[in-house]
């Protein structure tokens, strides 16, 4: 999950965060847990479909 920056309408478009959100995916690489990689709108107050992950990973300015 990625919270941008409201100037920054990709934050994946950053080297920094590409990079890391690669190295995350790398971690899961063989096991049965898939990630799921979303950036969250400017200004999101909640996550969306609530109750589906079973854990978060909260990058950037939320």
């Amino acid at each position: 999950m990625m919270c941008p920056l409201p100037e920054q309408a990709d934050p994946f478009a950053l080297e920094y965060f590409s990079l890391l959100a690669q190295r995350i995916r790398d971690e899961f690489t063989g096991s049965e847990t898939v990630p799921d990689q979303q950036t969250l709108p400017v200004g999101a107050m909640e996550l969306p479909e609530p109750g589906r992950y079973d854990g978060v990973i909260l990058l950037g300015y939320p």
